[in-house]
């Protein structure tokens, strides 16, 4: 059963409690979810988490708020909105619903390459995420409605080869540029290529663009 003990600070601890003391036996699973909110609402009304609830899709569903997802495909909605990138990158519009906290999002078939982002329209910068197992994580606001381009801003076709892409916060009139790590000890011949739909530096498969190397 669960056992509810209210400490001095305040906080409220939830474990397990048996007969025989806090002891499992080896090997035993104990499958369980946890959601942790903080609610801006000092009556705490049941409307208000009746609606966080259907928001975020805890039911299963996929009706909590109006998205679309144009490029790439959609795999689930419950608490994560859960998108897969298509060729490294996704396209989704999504909003407009009000929430107690962003969205949280995750974008499977992103390389952890180290150029890993989220574009905003309107925003008109790269947020680089954290990318993990093949997955990258953010959260976006989507109280007024959003289109987010998420994926890597570059790809590769050598996945050991590492990526920085420099572009914000420059001083005025520096141009980006890509930074681009060879882990190994012999010389390596690739190609780089942006994402057809991605901000900036995107394009159709076959185009190209001039790097210069100073120094």
């Amino acid at each position: 059963h669960w056992a509810r003990q209210r400490g001095d600070n305040g906080r409220l601890y939830i474990g397990f409690e048996t007969p025989e003391g806090n002891v499992l036996e080896a090997g035993t699973e104990i499958p369980y979810r946890f959601l942790f909110a903080t609610v801006n609402d000092t009556t705490v009304s049941p409307d208000l988490m009746a609606d966080t609830a259907a928001a975020y899709n805890l039911d299963g569903g996929a009706d909590g708020y109006p998205f679309e997802v144009e490029v790439g495909t959609f795999e689930d909605a419950e608490f994560f909105f859960t998108a897969r990138a298509d060729a490294g990158e996704a396209v989704i519009d999504i909003g407009p619903r009000d929430m107690i906290c962003d969205l949280p999002i995750r974008v499977r078939g992103v390389e952890d390459n180290g150029c890993a982002a989220v574009w905003v329209d309107g925003e008109d910068y790269f947020r680089f995420v954290a990318v993990s197992d093949g997955t990258a994580w953010c959260q976006q606001q989507i109280d007024p409605a959003v289109r987010l381009w998420a994926g890597n801003v570059f790809l590769c076709d050598d996945d050991a080869v590492r990526m920085t892409l420099v572009m914000n916060g420059q001083a005025e009139g520096k141009q980006p540029f890509l930074e681009v790590h060879n882990p190994g000890d012999e010389a390596i011949s690739v190609t780089i290529r942006s994402p057809e739909h991605t901000p900036v530096f995107g394009g159709p498969a076959g185009d190209s663009v001039m790097v210069g190397l100073g120094g």
